[in-house]
C-alpha cells in the first residue's frame, strides 16, 4: 500500500496519539483507547520521506508499509509571527520541551508510529537547516496497545 498513495475507507473511531519532545528528540507517544470520532480527512498526496520537507506522523505495518500518514502544522513550535511598526515578521523560536498531539483513524495492523520531520534540527547544524524529512523518531506498537 505504500506505493500505491491509496488508504483504507474511512474508520468511524480514532485514536489520540500524544507526542513528548525535548530540544533534539521525540521521546514518548501515548496512545488513546478508541474514541468514537471521525479523524480529520488527508488532504494532498502523502508526503515522502528524504524527498519533503515538514512534519507529519505515518501509522506502519509491520513491513514498514505506511497504513496512514497525517500532516502536521509545525508541531515544535519553531515559527512564530511578530507585528512591528506596521509589519509581520515571521522568527525562529527556539525548542523547548513541550507535547503535541494527532488524531489518526483507528485502523487495523499498526505495529510503527513515526514521526517523520525536517524541523527538529539544531540551529547550530547548518548542514541540518534545510534538509529533507526524515524519520526523527519510531515507537514499536504492540498488538495489546493496539488491537
Amino acid at each position: 500500500m505504500q506505493g500505491s498513495g491509496q488508504y483504507p475507507p474511512p474508520s468511524r473511531r480514532s485514536r489520540r496519539l500524544t507526542f513528548s519532545y525535548s530540544t533534539t528528540d521525540v521521546t514518548d507517544c501515548e496512545v488513546s483507547e478508541p474514541i468514537d470520532m471521525i479523524a480529520p480527512p488527508l488532504g494532498l498526496a502523502r508526503p515522502k520521506e528524504e524527498e519533503n520537507s515538514g512534519s507529519w506522523v505515518e501509522l506502519r505495518d509491520e513491513d514498514g508499509d505506511v497504513l496512514f500518514c497525517r500532516r502536521v502544522h509545525d508541531p515544535f513550535r519553531r515559527y512564530a509571527e511578530g507585528f512591528a511598526d506596521g509589519t509581520i515578521d515571521a522568527v525562529q523560536r527556539a525548542v523547548v520541551e513541550d507535547e503535541f498531539e494527532v488524531i489518526v483513524p483507528d485502523v487495523a495492523n499498526v505495529r510503527t508510529i513515526a514521526v517523520v520531520s525536517s524541523e527538529l534540527t539544531p540551529d547550530d547544524d547548518p548542514e541540518a537547516q534545510g534538509r529533507a524529512a526524515w524519520t526523527i523518531r519510531s515507537f514499536a506498537v504492540s498488538p495489546e496497545r493496539w488491537g
